[in-house]
């Protein structure tokens, strides 16, 4: 049985993250897997996997790396600079993408990039980067038509593919598991992040979900929260919950869910009416589920997905949140149009489900 390598941002109790890895590992079982992880224990006592840091030693990865035969980057935004308040190179995911590459291929091991993004890619450096790392690759496989249209500006590389976020492999299984669940009639998720380092912004994004919060409340709506991560960082999602519940009136900590294991949250979308998502992978999961969703988007993958499952209108910048009448009207227009939003997302997963097991199976492993 031939060793795969996987890496990837995993082991920072973000559930995205965590479905993302059950994922892989599902699609990669004829492999002995070996992952990286920021909780390293506690990922391989979850996954029955090698696991060995990620913020170890360099000649810990060399080693795994080294020992084999296939390297796979498994989801995130790959092919992209770095903000400034980062406080890192703005092309140190590139760099170290680059030593990945190129240590593949001198070592004539096999270098794939599975369900990844790209953007943003402004600088000429970055590019010339992007496109270097595709050509040392065995292949590339992007999960939106945005970071498509992006790295094709960069190279007609034919090793470049269009597929979709890796999750969309699970649709069927969804499907089975949501089957029977009873979805409660003007209930909204809210899926909160506060994404800035700004307090100004932070507190103008958290007064605009609160007002949100108070409209829904005002007309019949059931509001809950299910934080995507709740520990790792200072400013996750549970810490989002709890700020905006408290800036509102007939809401208290009894309406932030948890779930007891990762594909239970499958069944708690189902149990929605609407979706308010930050992050990607609840937006994905509100679309697998069939759940209309309103997306405050703070990274172009955002808007990437969101235009691929037929829902820009509902797209909103997190950092630029528009009026809180504009955010709650549309919201409305979203729950009134609900039966068009289902259809048209669910044509939408078939669609996408399709376009990643074809990019998958044309991939020689």
């Amino acid at each position: 049985m031939k060793k795969l390598l996987l890496l990837g941002a995993y082991g920072q109790d973000n559930l995205g993250d965590e479905l993302l890895l059950k994922t892989f590992l599902d699609l990669f079982q004829d492999y002995r897997i070996t992952a990286n992880s920021s909780s390293a224990d506690a990922t391989a006592d979850k996954f029955n996997i090698p696991v060995f840091p990620t913020d170890g030693s360099k000649f810990t990865l060399l080693k795994h790396l080294l020992q084999s035969s296939v390297v796979v980057v498994g989801g995130g935004s790959q092919f992209k600079e770095l903000p400034a308040v980062f406080g890192r190179n703005k092309n140190g995911v590139l760099f170290s993408l680059l030593l990945i590459a190129c240590i593949c291929r001198i070592t004539f091991k096999k270098f794939y990039c599975i369900s990844v993004g790209a953007g943003p890619l402004d600088g000429r450096a970055s590019r010339l980067l992007t496109r270097v790392i595709i050509r040392l690759s065995s292949a590339v496989i992007l999960r939106d038509s945005g970071s498509l249209e992006l790295i094709r500006s960069i190279t007609k590389s034919e090793k470049v593919h269009l597929g979709a976020d890796a999750l969309f492999f699970a649709a069927d299984s969804v499907r089975k598991q949501i089957k029977n669940v009873h979805r409660e009639e003007k209930s909204v998720l809210m899926v909160p992040n506060l994404h800035t380092r700004s307090e100004d912004l932070a507190g103008y994004q958290t007064g605009a979900y609160a007002a949100l919060c108070e409209y829904l409340l005002a007309e019949g709506f059931t509001i809950r929260f299910l934080p995507f991560q709740s520990s790792f960082t200072e400013h996750n999602d549970l810490v989002a919950a709890k700020t905006i519940i408290s800036r509102v009136k007939g809401l208290d900590e009894s309406a932030i869910l948890s779930i007891s294991s990762d594909t239970d949250v499958y069944t708690v979308f189902a149990q929605h009416t609407l979706v308010v998502g930050v992050r990607l992978h609840s937006l994905i999961i509100a679309a697998l589920t069939g759940t209309p969703m309103m997306a405050l988007s703070y990274d172009p993958k955002v808007t990437g997905f969101m235009n691929d499952i037929g829902m820009a209108g509902y797209n909103f910048e997190l950092t630029d949140m528009p009026a809180h009448k504009t955010l709650r009207d549309e919201l409305l227009s979203l729950y009134n149009k609900r039966a068009e939003a289902h259809a048209r997302i669910t044509a939408a997963v078939t669609d996408l489900s399709a376009r990643n097991r074809l990019a998958f199976d044309s991939l020689t492993v």
